[in-house]
Order: structure tokens, then C-alpha cells, then sequence
């Protein structure tokens, strides 16, 4: 964990920049050592001011990312004061912050004006030796600058781009939801408000009312979950809303409220139930819902049967209705195309067709983590 943290806090620019001025510094007075043992004594005066000199263009790089333009002025500057100083070539008093300076110039500044003022910098600070020399190194330490920004530009216009698709996913995501939920209580809402209306007895159209209002109430709860993930700040947030929604009871509820409105259906589980991961748990859940409403729009007379099936692997969900009218899959909207987005979101398989012997088949086949004391090859 601390080496984490050391890491952590190594990476941070401010950290790298101190780091870089710290270390000019002590390349600088190690110039001066040297040059003091090569030459004989130099006059303290001398060595005060080549000192002051290394730690103005150290404590300079502290400013390159921010002011790239102005450590690369402070470093042709010292050289020039160096020179007056010194005599001769004095070059390696400044020479790693000048190269730090140039590639700043380089990684910081764009390309129209970063070559400009590094070639300008470049001539000015090779003033006492020839040119070709300074201007090359320069023009390496910018250009390697310059593809530096440019990998980064590129990475950074990669993470947009990234972060609109995701954007653009969340949106069909909650249109998915807005329409399984919509779709769903609103047609069991008019086929309740139907029997109301139609009914003759008064206290079978007072329940048929009872259950409409109730429905309208679970599709307000259900929106007002959507609404709690659009406001969640985290993934892990939004698994808990949709994993409420998916829950293994549910589907019984499900179920039985497909009959109350009419539509004789049955729900048969193969195998032992277990709990499922919340992505699976609302897939499952929001297909049969899906499934059922589309039961109920366009297989009139028929019946509908709700299967799962447990594996050690995997989980099938099939639902079959007998209806012998002619049905067409959709081909737009959310209905089936949104059924089959989300079991591919979860890795799984689906179907969905008209019988051969009449009616309609969806079916979906999701993998599962092995159940709990199955033996794993």
C-alpha cells in the first residue's frame, strides 16, 4: 500500500517537476566542482554567482508546463550570464535545464508556435560555439516533445469519443427501460380499465380499477428507479436499482399479474433456483415482461408459458404462447431488438420466432458462473 502511494505520488506533475529542478541543481554545482578542480581556482564571487545561476534555471523547470516560453527565455538568459562570467564555452552550467526547456517547448506548446520559439531559443543559446550543434539537439528534444503531445492529443480525443459512445449507450439503455416499463403497465392498465368498463357486475369492475390503479403505481415505481440510477454516481449504484427490479419473486408476481389481466399464463422452473448476477436477473426479468406484453397485444385466445431453466452453466428462459394468429417480429423500436441487446450484453444467445404449429417462441439462453459445490473441469 505505501508503495502505491510512493508511485501515486510520484506520478503527480508538480512532484516530477521539483524532481527535475532538484536535480538541475545538482548537475549544475556538480559542473561547478569539476570545473573548479580542471581550472584552479576560481574567485568566490565567481562561484556565487555560477550557483545563483544553476538555481535560477533549476527552480525555472518548475514552471515549463505552464510557462514553457518563459523557462526557455531564463535559460538562453543564463547562458548569456554565464558566458560574462565564465568566459569561454561555459555550457554545461546550463546544459540540463536547456535540454529539459526544449523539450518542454516542444510537449507544451503547439506546433505553429513551438518550432518558432525552439528555433529561435536553439540560435540564441549556440551563440559561442557553431550553431549546427545546438540547433540539431534542439530540434530532437522539440520534435520528440511534439509526438509526445500529439500521442497524447490523440489518447485524449480517444477518451471523448469514448465517454459519447458510452453517453450514447446509457441513452438507448434508458429508452429500453422507459419502453419495457411504459409498454408493459400501460397495457395491462387498458386491458384492466377494458373489463372495468365492459363488466356488468359492480364489484368485479371495482377490482379491475383496483388493479389498474395498482399497476400505474408499480409502473411509478419503476420509473422512479430509472430516475435514482440516472442519479447515481457510481456503476455500483446502478447494478443495486436494476437488481431490485430483477428479483427472483418478481417473476412470480409476473406472472400472476398476466392472469389477473386475462391472459392464462403459468410459469415452470427447471431445476434448482439460485441467485443470478443483477445484470442476468434483469434481462430475465425484462424479457418475459416484454414477452408477456407482446402476448397480450398480439396472440388474443392464446395461452402463454414462462420456462426457466437452471444449468450448472447456464440459464434458458424460453416463453411460448399457442396463439394461432399470424405475428411478425418487430423490426424496429425496442421491443425484440431491445430483448436481444440486452441478452447479448450479457453474453448469452437469442431466438424468437413463430411456431411452426402456431404462435410464437421467444427464447434465451444465458451463462452462468458454475453453481456453488459443482465441480469445474
Amino acid at each position: 500500500m505505501r508503495r502505491e502511494q510512493a508511485l501515486s505520488t510520484l506520478a503527480r506533475p508538480a512532484v516530477q517537476d521539483a524532481l527535475l529542478a532538484a536535480l538541475a541543481l545538482v548537475v549544475s554545482l556538480g559542473y561547478l566542482i569539476v570545473t573548479a578542480a580542471d581550472a584552479g581556482p576560481i574567485a568566490v564571487g565567481q562561484m556565487v554567482a555560477a550557483a545563483a545561476i544553476g538555481a535560477l534555471t533549476g527552480l525555472s523547470l518548475i514552471l515549463r508546463r505552464e510557462r514553457p516560453i518563459l523557462v526557455v527565455a531564463v535559460v538562453v538568459g543564463a547562458e548569456f550570464a554565464a558566458a560574462v562570467i565564465f568566459g569561454g564555452d561555459p555550457k554545461g552550467l546550463t546544459l540540463f535545464p536547456a535540454c529539459v526547456a526544449f523539450y518542454s517547448v516542444g510537449r507544451y506548446l503547439p506546433a505553429r508556435s513551438g518550432w518558432p520559439v525552439g528555433g529561435v531559443a536553439a540560435l540564441a543559446y549556440s551563440y559561442d560555439v557553431p550553431p549546427q550543434i545546438t540547433v540539431v539537439y534542439a530540434i530532437v528534444l522539440i520534435a520528440i516533445g511534439q509526438s509526445v503531445r500529439a500521442r497524447q492529443e490523440l489518447n485524449r480525443r480517444k477518451h471523448i469519443q469514448t465517454a459519447a459512445e458510452a453517453v450514447h449507450s446509457e441513452r438507448r439503455r434508458i429508452a429500453r427501460e422507459l419502453h419495457d416499463v411504459v409498454a408493459h403497465h400501460i397495457s395491462v392498465m387498458n386491458l384492466l380499465i377494458g373489463a372495468a368498463r365492459t363488466t356488468p357486475d359492480l364489484d368485479a369492475s371495482h377490482e379491475a380499477l383496483r388493479r389498474a390503479e395498482q399497476a400505474g403505481r408499480d409502473a411509478m415505481t419503476e420509473m422512479r428507479g430509472l430516475l435514482n440510477v440516472l442519479r447515481a454516481d457510481d456503476a455500483e449504484d446502478k447494478s443495486s436499482e436494476d437488481g431490485a427490479v430483477g428479483s427472483p419473486d418478481s417473476l412470480d408476481t409476473l406472472v400472476a399479474r398476466a392472469r389477473e389481466t386475462g391472459l392464462p399464463a403459468e410459469l415452470v422452473i427447471v431445476g434448482e433456483r439460485r441467485p443470478l448476477p443483477s445484470a442476468v436477473d434483469l434481462a430475465v426479468y425484462r424479457v418475459v415482461q416484454e414477452s408477456l406484453t407482446n402476448v397480450r397485444k398480439h396472440g388474443q385466445g392464446g395461452r402463454a408459458t414462462v420456462q426457466l431453466a437452471y444449468r450448472s452453466s447456464a440459464l434458458s428462459v424460453e416463453i411460448i404462447d399457442d396463439a394461432m394468429s399470424a405475428r411478425r417480429p418487430a423490426t424496429g423500436g425496442y421491443g425484440l431488438a431491445g430483448m436481444a441487446e440486452r441478452v447479448a450484453l450479457c453474453g448469452g444467445m437469442f431466438e424468437a420466432g413463430p411456431r411452426p404449429q402456431g404462435g410464437f417462441r421467444v427464447f434465451a439462453d444465458f451463462p452462468l458462473p458454475a453453481a456453488s459445490g459443482e465441480e469445474t473441469s
